[in-house]
């Protein structure tokens, strides 16, 4: 007897399976040679039902767990919530987008460590000062699968591939550090040089930083940093946030909220997103999200409990945190859209300004229920439009939105984080800095 004709008959109303697969590899190199080489597989299942109009949770690493066991454990966990929410198993959505295969690529060992040894020589040859590498190889292969009793069935697969570098400069008694990295789909499509000397450039510039003085500049804000940022506060626009007050977005849909040159964008179909899925962890069939266009909010972000509470429909950003965890809300590949003008371009006519090109402190030093942020940075100075002094231990203060409300240039070159939060480059008018 299949599962779902035992959970039946034990009382439960409507069952859910949910399946993950999870296959990778980790490699870490310090200075060109491999000091952890880690090959991971794991099966999880989580099964969630609804008994007496409450949802139960279980999961276990054991796919072959006995039926009567698991099912059992799922109803003694339903009997103790107290939570009067209304929950439910999806049904399904009218259709689903088709996001193409993955990569059937096989990345040999030998190919790896070539490219490992490649970064390594290209950082070192750039310059005498750099001292150290540490380089990190990652692939990953995801398969997600949900099946309920409500006769819906669905499967994606996703497969991406992490190289990162971290490299240190060192001057005497003079020491920075640089990161870069690179997220891609096919193995093949990885620039290792590229990477290698952005990040050996970066060391040896960063030498010798030191803060600024205080005031208010001109700021470029690097992509990179930008998207730190925007990943610090997309909670904000979580529907079950503003539900609860916890946003400074609510009451403000359909309202001018920041400058009319910003938009910003929830796409889980972009080709070079991490987080691509054709439906979210309810089994909605997920959708391109507007937030924000040209400064108008034009939408939360939804799950099917939030959705209700608003009668409107779910965007399909149902997702758990972890495969343990219950439904709650995320975003698939968030991002500010890039504009047409050059990263250089940024630069011109700033008699005085400063570049940053890190924040440190996203999460303790940004204020999720109204946006107020204040973060240790790093970066350049800028002066007659050029990029020239290091400087660290600074600090960026303001508001986000209102700082969005400053960007008087946006570049053509967003780029995602490692969490798929992406901005482009841009030029705020002016913001406090605290140095010295």
């Amino acid at each position: 007897m299949n599962i779902f004709n035992v959970a039946k008959q034990k009382g439960i109303e409507d069952l859910e399976l949910y399946t993950s697969k999870s296959q990778g590899k980790n490699i870490s190199a310090l200075n060109g040679t491999v000091e952890s080489y880690q090959i991971s597989n794991q099966d999880l299942l989580s099964v969630r039902g609804i008994i007496d109009g409450k949802m139960g949770y279980v999961y276990t690493e054991d796919l072959n767990e006995n039926t009567d066991e698991l099912l059992n454990r799922l109803i003694d966990n339903a009997k103790i919530v107290s939570s009067p929410d209304v929950e439910e198993i999806f049904s399904g959505s009218d259709e689903y987008t088709d996001l193409g295969e993955i990569s059937s690529e096989v990345v040999e060992h030998d190919e790896i460590i070539s490219m490992v040894e490649l970064i390594n020589k290209t950082a070192k040859e750039f310059d005498s000062k750099i001292s150290d590498t540490n380089i990190v190889f990652i692939e990953n292969t995801n398969e997600t699968k949900i099946q309920n009793s409500k006769n819906l069935k669905l499967e994606k697969k996703d497969k991406h591939y992490i190289l990162a570098i971290s490299t240190v400069g060192l001057l005497g008694e003079q020491k920075s550090s640089a990161f870069e990295f690179e997220v891609v789909k096919s193995f093949k499509d990885f620039n290792p040089k590229k990477i290698a000397l952005d990040s050996a450039k970066a060391a040896v510039a960063e030498l010798g930083a030191g803060p600024c003085k205080s005031g208010s500049y001109p700021i470029v804000l690097k992509n990179t940093a930008g998207s730190e940022i925007l990943s610090a506060i997309r909670g904000m626009f979580y529907a079950e946030n503003v539900q609860k007050g916890l946003s400074p977005l609510k009451d403000k849909l359909n309202e001018k909220i920041t400058g009319g040159n910003i938009t910003i964008v929830d796409d889980p179909f972009i080709k070079v997103g991490m987080n691509r899925s054709s439906f979210d962890d309810e089994g909605v069939s997920t959708s391109v999200t507007t937030l924000i266009e040209n400064g108008n909010l034009n939408s939360y972000l939804h799950n099917l409990k939030s959705s209700k509470i608003d009668k409107v429909e779910s965007t399909g950003n149902g997702f758990k945190a972890s495969v343990q965890s219950k439904v709650g809300t995320s975003t698939t590949n968030l991002y500010i859209k890039e504009n047409d003008s050059s990263f250089e371009s940024l630069f011109e006519g700033i008699k005085k300004g400063v570049y940053i090109t890190r924040v440190a402190g996203t999460h303790s030093g940004i204020n999720g229920i109204n946006g107020d942020f204040s973060l240790q940075s790093q970066g350049f100075m800028i002066e007659d439009g050029k990029i020239t002094t290091p400087v660290r231990l600074i600090t960026i203060a303001g508001n986000y939105f209102d700082m969005l409300s400053k960007v008087e240039k946006i570049a053509n070159d967003m780029k995602f984080n490692l969490t798929g939060v992406g901005a482009p480059s841009m030029l705020i008018k002016e913001l406090p800095v605290s140095g010295k």
